[in-house]
Protein backbone atom coordinates (compact mmCIF):
# COMPACT_ATOMS: atom_id res chain seq x y z
CA UNK A 1 0.00 0.00 0.00
CA UNK A 2 1.61 3.25 -1.13
CA UNK A 3 0.71 6.87 -1.65
CA UNK A 4 -0.09 6.06 -5.28
CA UNK A 5 -3.14 3.92 -4.41
CA UNK A 6 -6.35 5.76 -5.40
CA UNK A 7 -8.96 6.65 -2.80
CA UNK A 8 -12.40 5.22 -3.67
CA UNK A 9 -14.83 7.93 -4.73
CA UNK A 10 -17.27 7.56 -1.84
CA UNK A 11 -18.11 10.03 0.95
CA UNK A 12 -18.88 8.62 4.40
CA UNK A 13 -20.67 10.22 7.34
CA UNK A 14 -21.86 8.79 10.68
CA UNK A 15 -24.98 9.33 12.75
CA UNK A 16 -24.97 6.52 15.31
CA UNK A 17 -28.71 6.49 15.96
CA UNK A 18 -29.49 6.27 12.25
CA UNK A 19 -31.07 8.57 9.71
CA UNK A 20 -34.51 8.39 11.28
CA UNK A 21 -33.21 9.87 14.55
CA UNK A 22 -31.46 12.85 12.98
CA UNK A 23 -32.66 16.36 13.86
CA UNK A 24 -34.02 18.19 10.83
CA UNK A 25 -31.02 20.45 10.36
CA UNK A 26 -28.57 17.54 10.60
CA UNK A 27 -30.64 15.59 8.07
CA UNK A 28 -30.64 18.57 5.70
CA UNK A 29 -26.85 18.87 6.03
CA UNK A 30 -26.37 15.19 5.20
CA UNK A 31 -28.65 15.51 2.14
CA UNK A 32 -26.64 18.50 0.91
CA UNK A 33 -23.39 16.52 1.26
CA UNK A 34 -25.00 13.59 -0.54
CA UNK A 35 -26.09 15.80 -3.46
CA UNK A 36 -22.67 17.48 -3.77
CA UNK A 37 -21.02 14.06 -3.78
CA UNK A 38 -23.33 12.57 -6.38
CA UNK A 39 -23.14 15.65 -8.61
CA UNK A 40 -19.36 15.14 -8.62
CA UNK A 41 -19.69 11.46 -9.51
CA UNK A 42 -19.05 10.15 -6.00
CA UNK A 43 -21.13 7.72 -3.98
CA UNK A 44 -22.42 8.62 -0.52
CA UNK A 45 -23.12 6.52 2.57
CA UNK A 46 -24.54 7.50 5.96
CA UNK A 47 -23.59 4.92 8.62
CA UNK A 48 -25.57 4.05 11.74
CA UNK A 49 -24.12 2.07 14.62
CA UNK A 50 -25.93 -1.06 13.48
CA UNK A 51 -24.20 -0.64 10.11
CA UNK A 52 -20.83 -0.26 11.83
CA UNK A 53 -21.43 -3.39 13.90
CA UNK A 54 -22.68 -5.44 10.98
CA UNK A 55 -20.33 -4.61 8.13
CA UNK A 56 -16.91 -3.71 9.55
CA UNK A 57 -14.09 -5.84 10.89
CA UNK A 58 -12.53 -3.60 13.58
CA UNK A 59 -15.53 -1.79 15.04
CA UNK A 60 -17.28 -4.74 16.74
CA UNK A 61 -14.08 -5.89 18.46
CA UNK A 62 -13.10 -2.44 19.80
CA UNK A 63 -16.51 -0.89 20.50
CA UNK A 64 -16.56 -2.02 24.15
CA UNK A 65 -13.45 0.09 24.79
CA UNK A 66 -15.14 3.33 23.66
CA UNK A 67 -16.45 5.17 26.74
CA UNK A 68 -18.96 7.39 24.94
CA UNK A 69 -20.81 7.93 21.69
CA UNK A 70 -18.20 10.47 20.62
CA UNK A 71 -15.45 7.85 20.95
CA UNK A 72 -17.57 5.33 19.03
CA UNK A 73 -18.06 7.79 16.18
CA UNK A 74 -14.31 8.34 16.01
CA UNK A 75 -13.61 4.62 16.10
CA UNK A 76 -16.21 4.20 13.36
CA UNK A 77 -14.49 6.56 10.93
CA UNK A 78 -11.19 4.67 11.14
CA UNK A 79 -12.98 1.34 10.77
CA UNK A 80 -14.81 2.57 7.67
CA UNK A 81 -11.62 3.81 6.03
CA UNK A 82 -9.84 0.53 6.81
CA UNK A 83 -12.52 -1.71 5.33
CA UNK A 84 -14.08 0.44 2.62
CA UNK A 85 -11.82 3.43 2.01
CA UNK A 86 -13.04 6.77 0.73
CA UNK A 87 -13.47 10.25 2.20
CA UNK A 88 -14.85 10.67 5.72
CA UNK A 89 -16.53 13.97 6.71
CA UNK A 90 -17.92 15.04 10.06
CA UNK A 91 -21.58 15.94 9.96
CA UNK A 92 -20.84 19.58 10.84
CA UNK A 93 -19.09 20.28 7.55
CA UNK A 94 -20.69 22.30 4.79
CA UNK A 95 -19.34 20.61 1.66
CA UNK A 96 -18.81 22.81 -1.40
CA UNK A 97 -16.73 20.60 -3.68
CA UNK A 98 -14.60 17.46 -3.60
CA UNK A 99 -10.88 16.88 -4.08
CA UNK A 100 -9.90 15.28 -7.37
CA UNK A 101 -7.68 12.24 -7.94
CA UNK A 102 -6.96 11.52 -4.28
CA UNK A 103 -4.25 8.92 -3.72
CA UNK A 104 -2.95 7.54 -0.44
CA UNK A 105 -4.03 8.56 3.07
CA UNK A 106 -4.91 12.20 3.79
CA UNK A 107 -5.95 14.11 6.87
CA UNK A 108 -6.62 17.75 7.66
CA UNK A 109 -4.01 19.63 9.63
CA UNK A 110 -4.73 19.41 13.35
CA UNK A 111 -7.94 17.39 13.29
CA UNK A 112 -9.78 14.23 12.34
CA UNK A 113 -12.98 15.78 10.97
CA UNK A 114 -11.81 15.10 7.40
CA UNK A 115 -9.83 12.02 6.39
CA UNK A 116 -9.38 9.99 3.24
CA UNK A 117 -7.64 6.71 2.50
CA UNK A 118 -7.78 3.65 0.28
CA UNK A 119 -8.92 0.50 2.10
CA UNK A 120 -6.23 -1.29 4.08
CA UNK A 121 -3.86 1.67 4.41
CA UNK A 122 -1.19 1.10 7.12
CA UNK A 123 -1.69 4.58 8.63
CA UNK A 124 -5.33 3.79 9.32
CA UNK A 125 -4.42 0.38 10.77
CA UNK A 126 -1.96 2.07 13.10
CA UNK A 127 -4.68 4.39 14.38
CA UNK A 128 -6.96 1.44 15.12
CA UNK A 129 -4.19 -0.48 16.85
CA UNK A 130 -3.24 2.51 18.99
CA UNK A 131 -6.88 3.09 19.91
CA UNK A 132 -7.09 -0.47 21.23
CA UNK A 133 -3.76 -0.27 23.04
CA UNK A 134 -4.44 3.09 24.67
CA UNK A 135 -7.98 2.34 25.78
CA UNK A 136 -7.07 -1.14 27.06
CA UNK A 137 -4.17 0.30 29.05
CA UNK A 138 -6.31 2.78 31.00
CA UNK A 139 -7.46 1.35 34.37
CA UNK A 140 -11.24 1.33 34.66
CA UNK A 141 -11.06 3.56 37.75
CA UNK A 142 -9.13 6.30 35.92
CA UNK A 143 -10.86 9.19 34.17
CA UNK A 144 -11.07 8.57 30.45
CA UNK A 145 -9.05 11.04 28.38
CA UNK A 146 -10.83 13.09 25.79
CA UNK A 147 -10.56 11.80 22.25
CA UNK A 148 -9.06 15.11 21.23
CA UNK A 149 -6.25 14.59 23.74
CA UNK A 150 -5.64 11.09 22.41
CA UNK A 151 -5.74 12.32 18.84
CA UNK A 152 -3.30 15.15 19.49
CA UNK A 153 -0.91 12.86 21.36
CA UNK A 154 -0.97 9.77 19.18
CA UNK A 155 -2.56 10.53 15.84
CA UNK A 156 -1.61 14.07 14.81
CA UNK A 157 1.95 13.21 13.91
CA UNK A 158 2.72 13.71 10.24
CA UNK A 159 4.40 10.31 9.92
CA UNK A 160 2.53 7.79 7.84
CA UNK A 161 0.19 10.20 6.05
CA UNK A 162 0.70 10.63 2.32
CA UNK A 163 -0.80 14.13 2.38
CA UNK A 164 -2.05 16.72 4.86
CA UNK A 165 -4.56 19.37 3.83
CA UNK A 166 -3.90 22.82 5.31
CA UNK A 167 -6.73 24.08 7.48
CA UNK A 168 -7.83 26.75 5.03
CA UNK A 169 -8.98 24.09 2.55
CA UNK A 170 -11.45 22.77 5.16
CA UNK A 171 -11.91 26.08 6.86
CA UNK A 172 -12.47 25.77 10.61
CA UNK A 173 -15.10 28.44 11.06
CA UNK A 174 -17.46 29.09 13.97
CA UNK A 175 -20.72 30.77 13.10
CA UNK A 176 -24.26 30.82 14.30
CA UNK A 177 -27.40 29.09 13.14
CA UNK A 178 -28.46 30.21 9.69
CA UNK A 179 -25.20 32.01 8.96
CA UNK A 180 -23.66 30.28 5.98
CA UNK A 181 -20.49 31.94 4.64
CA UNK A 182 -19.64 32.27 0.99
CA UNK A 183 -17.09 29.59 0.09
CA UNK A 184 -13.58 30.67 -0.75
CA UNK A 185 -12.68 29.71 -4.29
CA UNK A 186 -10.12 27.10 -3.23
CA UNK A 187 -12.04 25.80 -0.20
CA UNK A 188 -13.56 22.30 -0.19
CA UNK A 189 -15.86 23.01 2.73
CA UNK A 190 -16.39 24.72 6.07
CA UNK A 191 -16.10 22.93 9.41
CA UNK A 192 -17.95 24.56 12.28
CA UNK A 193 -19.73 23.90 15.57
CA UNK A 194 -23.29 23.54 14.31
CA UNK A 195 -23.58 19.95 15.60
CA UNK A 196 -23.39 21.29 19.17
CA UNK A 197 -26.55 23.26 18.45
CA UNK A 198 -28.26 20.06 17.31
CA UNK A 199 -27.67 18.29 20.62
CA UNK A 200 -25.17 16.13 18.78
CA UNK A 201 -24.75 12.37 19.04
CA UNK A 202 -21.75 13.01 21.31
CA UNK A 203 -24.06 14.22 24.09
CA UNK A 204 -26.40 11.23 23.98
CA UNK A 205 -26.09 8.40 26.54
CA UNK A 206 -24.44 5.08 25.75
Amino acid sequence: MTGSTPVPRIVHQIWLQGEGAMPGEAYAASRTTCHVAKDAGWAYRLWSESDLMGFLSWYPSLRHLAPSAAFRADLGRYSILWDVGGLYLDMDIDLFRLPEDLKGAWTVQGGNHVMAAPPGHPRVRKMLEVFGEVMTGIPATDPRPSWNALYQRYFCADEGWDGIWPQHLWHDLLYGRGQRPSPARECFGHHHSRSKQWGSFATLPR
